[in-house]
């Protein structure tokens, strides 16, 4: 495993509407293997924020499920 998922600094790029980048990250996250579930729910947490604030709820409303 790569380490733990820096929740805080995707929190601060998706307050700086840096939203494909805090995308890429999250998505980086759910793409490793072995990461922890809390990672994992976190990770879609935050991608289905940045989709919402950027005006695609369709995509949000998968990343919640």
């Amino acid at each position: 495993m790569e380490g733990r998922f820096d929740t805080e600094k995707t929190k601060q790029m998706i307050l700086e509407r840096r939203f494909a980048q805090a995308a890429a990250d999250c998505e980086a996250v759910l793409s490793r293997e072995g990461v922890s579930e809390a990672d994992v729910k976190s990770a879609l947490q935050m991608l289905g924020t940045c989709h919402y604030i950027d005006g695609q709820p369709a995509r949000s409303i998968e990343c919640f499920k």
